[in-house]
């Protein structure tokens, strides 16, 4: 009966011990698991900080994706991705994709990043997805209610959907008040210093009025053109407004909707004014282009 006892009490303690032993190489494998997950991390990460300063992008977006594996919520490092992943040339629509994923990551962990929002506004449109602009837009007005940037997307977005109405609503312009100024423009007024705002604004506008069959051409015209007169003002800089009324004019005395003298100023006036700006941005130096091109 001792024997037993002691039998028991013999075994009780080998598997205690087992029990000890096997725990401890548990949680030293766990442990070393997770030593070698770290090592690799920060080893990740200086690869890729190092090909990203070196402009080594294809190396940078390696690293970076196997950081961000063991790492998801480094919204610094997203956003140095998404940065890599559009350095690439050529461009492709696998680094596009995984830009914009990785801004929209960006979001999900810090939604208050602003500069996230404007990237994916700029891609939304850069590749037609007006859907997308239009619910980044709501979100970035979620988190800033009146953002003069989010009102100006989700208008651009309306309008390229075909919802001219909601468009003019969302910039303010009035039915019963043709002439008014909208008052999207005015808010940018009172804000100051946002001229690619504006200038893109008017020419949305522009967009719209030019939409309107109801108006008769010459006083179609005439509110098109003050419009960008608004928009060489605020911006004198930029030749966008004139190279835009350039064009506008030709396409109106090509189709025989105005005459010459209903014009402000003529087409090769504008041109010529368009030339003389010190901001002449790729979309203005091509209407530039198209515009002096009728002339030949």
């Amino acid at each position: 009966m001792t024997n037993r006892r002691r039998s028991g009490r013999i075994n009780l303690k080998v598997v205690i011990i087992l029990v000890l032993v096997a725990g401890s190489l548990v949680g030293g494998a766990f442990l070393a698991r997770y030593v070698r997950s770290r090592i690799i991390s920060a080893d990740a990460l200086a690869e890729g900080n190092a090909a990203y300063e070196a402009g080594r992008w294809n190396d940078a977006c390696k690293h970076f994706a196997e950081y961000l594996s063991r790492n998801p919520r480094d919204a610094d490092i997203m956003a140095k991705y998404a940065e890599a992943n559009l350095s690439i040339e050529p461009l492709k629509a696998a680094n596009l994709g995984a830009a914009i994923d990785a801004y929209r990551r960006v979001l999900r962990v810090r939604p208050e990043r602003e500069e996230a929002y404007v990237s994916l506004a700029r891609l939304y449109r850069f590749t037609g997805d007006h859907a997308e602009l239009g619910y980044t837009a709501d979100r970035l007005l979620e988190h800033k209610p009146g953002d003069l940037r989010a009102r100006l997307w989700k208008a651009q977005a309306l309008a390229a959907q075909g919802k001219t109405a909601k468009a003019k609503a969302a910039l303010g312009i009035g039915d019963g008040q043709p002439d008014a100024k909208p008052k999207y423009l005015e808010d940018v007024e009172r804000q100051g210093r946002m001229h690619k705002e504006y200038v893109d604004a008017c020419l949305l506008v522009v967009r719209l009025l030019s939409e309107d069959a109801s108006s008769a051409p010459v006083s179609q015209k005439r509110r098109i053109d003050a419009v960008l007169e608004w928009a060489a003002a605020y911006a004198p800089d930029r030749a966008l407004p004139y190279v835009a009324r350039a064009l506008d004019s030709i396409m109106r005395l090509a189709d025989g909707s105005v005459r010459l003298k209903d014009l402000r100023a003529t087409p090769r006036e504008d041109l010529k004014s368009a030339g003389k700006r010190p901001s002449i941005g790729p979309q203005a130096r091509l209407g530039l282009i198209t515009g002096l091109l009728a002339f030949l």
